[in-house]
């Protein structure tokens, strides 16, 4: 410490700094202290002069908050979807991995960027958007977009400053594109299906336990000349 400190004091700076102090119970905390050198006409060190302010609660505070801080940043670049904050200006104010991985770049060389430098056909939309979430502070969810070939389940969220004020919006983007294919396969198989159950030439009736239709085919309903749905949840006995 005097190592440190003596040559700055000597050459009539300041020096300022936290140390570890040694309380009478042999327990350390620390201290900020704020040393000034008070010299002669000549520059000769004649004293100094010392401040000091126990700083060991602030610093387990900014400890607390660092790991917290480290927690959040994990959490953000390791979500499995894109996470965008963006200001009042549209400008990019912080992205994650993912979503910078979509414009394949880094997600420090988004910042300051606009959707128009990567998207330039859905700037009027999404500007439009985001307009209105900053001027109502209403967000829009379970928006569906296409980008790059791939689908994406997006909600826009207004995000506010301490004092209440809407700063931007944040944008978080899902890609669903499975989940889509699967809907899509799933209902042409049903639509196979049914043109099948409909258009065979013979009756086919599926009923439930208690002996009520659950579906009929148009082959059956037209024997009883009655519409295929108004024979759901009929029984033999009511025809």
């Amino acid at each position: 410490f005097e190592q440190e400190i003596t040559p700055q004091l000597q050459a009539g700076e300041t020096w300022e700094g936290v140390i570890e102090v040694i309380d009478n119970d042999g327990q350390p905390f620390s201290v900020w202290q704020r040393v000034d050198a008070i010299n002669d006409e000549q520059g000769n060190l004649l004293l100094s002069l010392a401040l000091m302010h126990d700083v060991t609660e602030k610093q387990a505070l900014e400890v607390h908050w660092h790991s917290e801080w480290e927690q959040y940043e994990t959490i953000f670049h390791a979500a499995p979807l894109a996470l965008i904050y963006k200001d009042k200006n549209n400008q990019i104010v912080k992205a994650n991995r993912y979503a910078a991985q979509l414009w394949k770049t880094s997600p420090d060389k988004l910042v300051g960027k606009i959707f128009e430098d990567f998207d330039p056909q859905r700037v009027i939309q999404a500007e439009a958007d985001e307009v209105a979430i900053i001027r109502t502070g209403q967000p829009k969810l379970g928006l569906l977009q296409r980008y790059q070939d791939r689908y994406y389940q997006v909600a826009k969220v207004p995000y506010q400053e301490m004092d209440g004020d809407i700063a931007g919006v944040i944008v978080l983007a899902v890609d669903v594109t499975a989940r889509l294919e699967t809907e899509i396969a799933l209902r042409q198989e049903r639509d196979q299906y049914e043109t099948i159950f409909n258009a065979a030439p013979l009756a086919i009736m599926y009923k439930n336990p208690y002996n009520r239709f659950i579906c009929v085919n148009h082959y059956a309903a037209q024997r009883w000349n009655i519409p295929p749905e108004k024979l759901t949840g009929m029984s033999f006995y009511e025809l």
